[in-house]
């Protein structure tokens, strides 16, 4: 996968941008920034348990 964008910081502190995926739709975003967990996030389940067959 490939593609290009543009991202801008504005005076909110929001970051604003587009992103397009060659060969497919554009697509258009806004991150705020968060504040920072009281807890370390666990590591999500192995990719290989999740898909097991039973």
């Amino acid at each position: 996968m490939s593609g290009s964008g543009r991202v801008t910081l504005g005076k909110d502190g929001r970051l604003k941008g587009s992103i397009r995926i060659r060969d497919a739709d554009a697509s258009t975003f806004v991150a705020v920034r968060t504040a920072e967990p009281d807890e370390p996030i666990e590591e999500p389940p192995s990719y290989r348990d999740k898909w097991r067959r039973r």
